[in-house]
């Protein structure tokens, strides 16, 4: 029952595989190659079946008849009490019957629906496909002529990616209650990359960016040939490289100190005396109180008088360097 749990839960979470996803770098196939023939001769087959198991249980309303339709997915065919036998058998002919219906309007157009619609919405119909022509032959004959791929190095390889892929563990855990597990077999596309991307290259060197690489449970009889395969789990995967450009930036505040913008030159009143720190506080306060002084305007209310300074005289005083003089500058002779 277990192992029956686990199947079920590994192909409801699984998709038919196409040749899209099988195909390497050098480029998808034009369509996705899926052969649809043999599955419209599978839908007619199915739908003939159904058909057929729903009127024998009409025509006899008997428990083995309707032990039949178990088969086909229908809802209430599994045979209960003698009592309840006259409701499911019209409970199951109705269902039956519908689904017939259903699928006869899909075979032609849809013979995946029509499958779909004889079993269960939830029936996984898995169409064969084309793979890409020589790539994907080529792929499994490189890596079992390279021998890198082993069957214990598959097993231990897809037991530590379980432990983060949930298709990936679903595969383990149906390999693990298996008596006889499929064997395991590696497809890296394209052909001529050594070694499989799975493993450490012996050079450092991260294998070519698209890369694909394809683990398969099972035996491929026909590498040439169409190929029918469930999709478990896929992902990208980033793989860095040996060597990466990089660059550091750093925003810093600038330094709020600052230099000095004005220099306080403090003459004594007695040369006599020496500073003392009452002395030096003392010039340093006025100076800061003259300051804020000097910043007011005189119209403000408030602000000290200025009539003792007005009105001033402003000279002109040349310092240019030229000897003849740039401009005028009063002189101021000696008196004697």
């Amino acid at each position: 029952m277990a192992l029956a749990a686990a199947v079920a839960d590994l192909i409801g979470s699984a998709r038919a595989a196409t040749a899209a996803d099988v195909a390497g770098p050098r480029g998808l196939p034009p369509d996705d190659g899926v052969d649809l023939t043999s599955t419209h001769t599978a839908a007619t087959q199915a739908i003939d079946g159904l058909r057929a198991a729903a009127d024998a249980l009409r025509a006899d309303r008997s428990a083995a008849s309707l032990a039949q339709l178990v088969g086909y997915g229908v809802p209430h065919a599994a045979p209960g009490e003698p009592d309840g036998l006259e409701g499911q058998v019209d409970a199951a002919l109705a269902e039956a019957d519908r689904r017939v219906t259903a699928a006869d309007a899909l075979t032609a157009s849809d013979p995946v629906g029509a499958l779909r619609a004889v079993f269960g919405e939830s029936f996984l119909v898995v169409p064969p496909f084309m793979p890409p022509a020589g790539e994907f032959a080529d792929g499994l004959a490189a890596r079992a002529a390279a021998g890198d791929a082993d069957p214990a190095t598959l097993r231990g390889w897809l037991e530590d990616v379980a432990h983060v892929r949930p298709g990936a563990a679903r595969l383990a855990d149906v390999r693990l209650l298996a008596t006889s597990p499929p064997p395991l077999q590696v497809a890296q596309l394209p052909a001529d990359v050594p070694p499989w991307a799975a493993l450490p290259a012996p050079d450092g060197a991260p294998p070519p960016g698209g890369t694909v690489s394809l683990l398969i449970a099972g035996d491929v009889p026909d590498r040439a040939g169409p190929v029918a395969a469930l999709l478990v789990d896929d992902w990208v995967e980033v793989v860095p490289g040996t060597q990466q450009d990089t660059s550091v930036v750093m925003q810093l505040n600038a330094p709020t100190a600052v230099a000095p913008q004005s220099v306080l030159l403090a003459v004594a009143a007695d040369p006599t005396r020496r500073w003392t720190t009452d002395s030096l506080e003392r010039v340093v306060l006025e100076t800061l109180a003259l300051a804020r002084e000097r910043a007011v305007d005189a119209d403000v209310p408030g602000a000290p008088p200025s009539g003792h300074l007005l009105p001033a005289l402003l000279f002109a005083r040349n310092t240019g360097g030229d000897p003849d003089g740039d401009t005028i500058s009063t002189e101021f002779p000696r008196q004697t």
